[in-house]
């Protein structure tokens, strides 16, 4: 199939058009060369903004077509697009996992796999609500084998606005999220999602929690050179989505990633805006698509990562950012 331009996606959203997705032959090519690569999407989709709902669901799925990632993560979904979401990935050889999200929260994420490139562990998914959250927010886990390579994903939308209490629960969340990383058995692991970190949080709770290991989570955007073009991935200089007179610009979505491999290629997407009579962007967030390589590809041994999670996880006492150091109280799971 061809690979749809950004102005093919716009129009075909904009007329209600039901978008077929496929894979390239392209990048068909380019998995056979590289059989240990992996690219991801990961994506705030803006579900709770009603305005464009569905055409804008629709551009989401033409912007998959279009990067051709092997893992998405989503968040943001809401009930009245997750069908057209979850039908038009399925059409395009995805398999949908939300850990029963629909039936437990108002809005929530999800992961899907390429089934040509990626296969699900058995028993493995697992959906945790936070121990400490206002707003619903949750984890979702899924392990996989990408090559014959164990990995670890996970995606959440962690607490969201400035406020002070609001920073504290997510420091604690990000913490959580560390703790699978730097705990997994996989080989390599990724978390990523709208964290809506600031920095100085993110740094903070790396320090507190892994010490001296630091360096065994590593941002995809920092060791990538971080590059200006990539920074932003909310910007309402750009896109006004949310009607805010104000140019602000923040880096909410992250990539981290653990284990043994690299972040080979960091860019956005989602940048075009739909035609009028909808005139918005697929969300008000940009999505970050992150190329890796891993297992032997990688930039660090698995027997090397695993004994450095270890150290990591043996001096953490819990997730950092809640002030005291101690244990967080356990946390709800579900399984898939």
């Amino acid at each position: 199939m061809k690979r749809l331009t950004h102005s093919t996606m716009s129009r075909a959203a904009a007329r209600d058009e039901v978008i077929v997705l496929s894979d390239s032959s392209s990048d068909d090519e380019r998995r056979a060369a590289q059989p240990r690569s992996l690219r991801l999407l990961t994506w705030n989709i803006d579900g709770l903004n009603d305005s464009g709902l569905l055409p804008r669901a629709r551009a989401v799925l033409a912007e998959v077509a279009r990067v051709n990632p092997d893992v998405i993560f989503l968040q943001e979904i809401v009930p009245d697009h997750i069908a057209c979401l979850r039908e038009g990935l399925h059409r395009a050889g995805f398999e949908w996992h939300d850990g029963g999200a629909p039936r437990m929260f108002p809005y929530h994420v999800a992961i899907a796999l390429r089934r040509s490139t990626c296969r699900m562990r058995p028993g493995s998914g697992e959906l945790t609500a936070f121990a400490d959250t206002a707003m619903t927010r949750h984890v979702l886990r899924v392990d996989a084998d990408v090559g014959g390579v164990h990995v670890r994903l996970l995606t959440s939308h962690l607490e969201s606005t400035s406020e002070t209490t609001s920073s504290a629960r997510r420091t604690a969340q990000f913490g959580e999220c560390l703790i699978e990383l730097t705990t997994s058995d996989a080989a390599f692991s990724i978390f990523g999602g709208d964290t809506n970190l600031r920095d100085a949080e993110a740094k903070q709770v790396r320090a507190q929690l892994l010490g001296g290991n630091a360096g065994l989570v590593r941002d995809a955007w920092e060791e990538l050179g971080s590059m200006p073009a990539t920074r932003w991935t909310w910007d309402t200089g750009i896109n006004n989505n949310c009607g805010i007179a104000a140019a602000i610009k923040c880096r909410f979505d992250r990539v981290f990633y653990a284990g043994g491999g690299r972040a080979t290629q960091l860019q956005l997407a989602g940048l075009q805006k739909l035609p009028p009579p909808v005139a918005l962007h697929p969300s008000d967030h940009f999505a970050l698509c992150c190329d890796f390589q891993i297992g032997e590809d990688g930039s660090t041994s698995t027997s090397e990562s695993s004994s450095g999670r270890g150290s990591a996880a043996a001096a953490a006492a819990g997730p950092a950012g809640s002030g005291s150091g101690g244990s967080a109280p356990p946390a709800k799971k579900r399984k898939l």
